[in-house]
C-alpha cells in the first residue's frame, strides 16, 4: 500500500506538492538533528577543555601538597631535635 507522498499518480494530481512537503519536512528534521549534533559537539568540546583545565589544576595542587608535606616533615624533625637537645629554634 502506497502512502500519499510516495504515489506518483497522486503527486501528479496534487502538482507534486505532497512530495515537496515530505521532502521539506524531512529536510527540516535533518537540519534540526544536525543543529542538535553541533550543539552537543560544542558542549562536549567545552567540557573536555574544562576537564583538561581541572586536571592541570589538580596536578598543581598535588605538587603543592607534596611540597607542604615535605616542609611539614622537615619542621617536625627540627622541632623534635630542638626538644630533645633543648636548643632554641630560630625562624
Amino acid at each position: 500500500m502506497n502512502s500519499p507522498s510516495s504515489d506518483p499518480q497522486q503527486n501528479k494530481q496534487n502538482g507534486g506538492q505532497g512530495d515537496n512537503l515530505s521532502k521539506g519536512g524531512i529536510l527540516a528534521k535533518a537540519c534540526e538533528y544536525i543543529t542538535r549534533l553541533k550543539d552537543t559537539s560544542d558542549k562536549l568540546t567545552e567540557c573536555l577543555a574544562e576537564k583538561d583545565q581541572i586536571l592541570l589544576e589538580n596536578l598543581q595542587l598535588k605538587e603543592s601538597i607534596n611540597q607542604l608535606l615535605a616542609e611539614n616533615k622537615r619542621l617536625q624533625s627540627e622541632l623534635q631535635f630542638a626538644l630533645a637537645t633543648n636548643v632554641k629554634i630560630e625562624s
